[in-house]
């Protein structure tokens, strides 16, 4: 799981923004603040208008009232996008993204609060003009497109550092490796499913629909970087589309078909939405945390000046045509091979892939524990393991090929430690077979319900954690059978940060799920679904 850094916002554009602010005076925050009139956002941006604007902004300097009205300008003709920088508080920006001074940034004012500071972690802009942003304590706010003002909405319920506003108006939020919607009007989230990959820092829909994510470095190519990731928004499963070739890619939008991204350092960068591919189109713009432009401008201009934003389908698997049934629950031992490109695979050779609803996990020979996300289409499937706390990720791709064997391949890749051969920025693809395992672990003889006594949702099972757990971050991850659950839980070190990922087990006591010792695990009472996520994992 990553948070972003927080940098200190430069005293130009601090300067800009209190500038900016006494401009345009002091007014409360307001939900119904629209920067992009109906027939402006028709209007295709060219190169002179780009140009036009920001020689305009440029000679304003944000010093009168008619900045702000220059800066409505830019968002509803795409030449600019919204920054939330990365300092405390965060300043809500006005950067170009087109014409010849793209990467400039305006300054629009402090993102603040009548009791305090906020600093962000993203933004998002709705289709009638709500700018929305999330903090790292994980409240939603509404912000002030006049003056960087903040109204608390209220919290989330999830660690959200990615958030957006789809087709429809959904609003969601990415939280580590879990995709969540969030209700506008309370804040409350509410978790879909887990992507398989963690949440560098945005979201961003393509003009096709498709839900893009920046995900956390991994070791994809010849050194680290941040990925482009497709994801499902009915199952939250994610598709790896490629790496950027940067880090720290923490703002995304799509805009006039064109993807554009924002870096920590400042970076504007474009991206490829079919591979991922990261272009710098410019530097030395403000360190920035989100990025958000309007949704109304997503399609590509009547002039065709942009690409079309195109991308994999994120839920589609090959699926052979040898293949002669559904993949069902339960666990397959792994025949494969560990070597051929110099990596050290953690000797998955013989271990257990077991496959569990949504839900995937395997421990390799040397004790590392993997668990996320498993996707099925027909009688092909796609496991997105990752190591609790690590960058570390094994990808199976495979299909049923009889009712009790499947077979497929793997991708391994991350930070390998002492690997003969291998190192940072590695990635290996080795092919397995499966065979369905008859002596799977399960658990020890006793009374084991059927179904949930208890309501199983991402919220209940959450509210029961953090009212027992003072450190807890987010829940990446729970499962409930009979009287007992488990949850995936990410926990914060004295400074807030998340540092680890424990499991835990819960049983339901007194009308609510409580955390309870793993002694249970001995009882012969936790039922086999619930047993090995929760008793044989960290």
């Amino acid at each position: 799981m990553h948070i972003r850094t927080v940098k200190a916002a430069s005293l130009g554009v601090l300067l800009l923004g209190a500038a900016l602010m006494s401009a345009c005076g002091s007014s409360s925050p307001s939900s119904t603040v629209s920067p992009v009139s109906t027939a402006a956002a028709r209007t295709a941006s060219t190169p002179e208008t780009c140009a036009g604007l920001g020689s305009a902004l440029e000679a304003a300097r944000a010093r009168t009232s008619g900045s702000a009205a220059l800066a409505r300008q830019a968002l509803a003709t795409g030449c600019a996008a919204y920054v939330a920088t990365s300092s405390t508080p965060s300043v809500l920006d006005l950067e170009l993204i087109r014409g010849p001074l793209r990467g400039r940034a305006f300054a629009i004012g402090r993102v603040v609060t009548k009791t305090g500071n906020v600093s962000l972690t993203d933004i998002a802009l709705t289709s009638s003009g709500t700018l929305y942003g999330v903090d790292f304590t994980s409240n939603l706010y509404v912000i002030d497109q006049a003056n960087g003002a903040a109204r608390l909405v209220g919290p989330i319920g999830f660690g959200v550092n990615g958030l957006v506003v789809g087709p429809t108006g959904t609003v969601y939020g990415a939280s580590g490796y879990g995709l969540v919607t969030i209700n506008p009007a309370t804040g409350v989230g509410t978790e879909v499913g887990l992507m398989g990959f963690p949440s560098s820092g945005d979201l961003a829909f393509g003009a096709d629909g498709t839900l893009y994510m920046t995900a956390s470095a991994s070791m994809t190519g010849p050194a680290p970087t941040d990925l482009l990731v497709g994801v499902n928004t009915t199952t939250a499963a994610g598709t790896l589309i490629g790496p950027t070739g940067q880090l720290h890619v923490y703002g995304l939008v799509v805009n006039q078909g064109t993807m554009f991204a924002t870096t920590d350092r400042g970076d504007l960068l474009s991206i490829d939405p079919a591979t991922g591919a990261g272009t710098v189109l410019a530097t030395g713009g403000p360190s920035s945390n989100g990025m958000a432009s309007s949704p109304t401008l997503v399609a590509s201009n009547s002039t065709g000046s942009s690409p079309s934003a195109t991308s994999p389908s994120p839920s589609t698997d090959p699926v052979p045509s040898t293949a002669s049934s559904q993949l069902a629950d339960g666990s397959y031992v792994l025949s494969t091979s560990s070597t051929g490109c110099g990596l050290d695979a953690g000797d998955l050779n013989g271990k257990v892939l077991t496959i569990s609803g949504s839900q995937a996990s395997v421990t390799s020979s040397n004790g590392a524990q993997f668990a996320g996300a498993v996707t099925r289409t027909g009688t092909g499937f796609r496991a997105d393991t990752v190591l609790k706390g690590s960058t570390f990720s094994i990808v199976f791709t495979g299909a049923v090929t009889a009712p009790d064997a499947i077979s497929g391949s793997y991708l391994y890749g991350g930070i390998p430690g002492g690997a003969a051969g291998g190192g940072q920025g590695v990635a290996c693809t080795y092919p397995f077979t499966g065979a369905r395992n008859s002596s799977a672990a399960t658990a020890p003889a006793g009374t084991q319900a059927s179904s949930s006594v208890l309501p199983c949702s991402a919220g209940t099972i959450t509210s029961s954690v953090k009212a027992k757990t003072s450190n807890f971050y987010s829940m990446d991850g729970f499962g409930c059978s009979g009287r007992f659950a488990y949850a995936f839980v990410a926990v914060t070190n004295a400074q807030g940060s998340p540092v680890a990922q424990v499991t835990i087990l819960l049983m339901a006591q007194g009308g609510a799920w409580t955390p309870v010792s793993r002694s249970y695990c001995q009882s012969g009472s936790v039922p086999a679904a619930i047993y090995q996520p929760a008793c044989q994992t960290n």
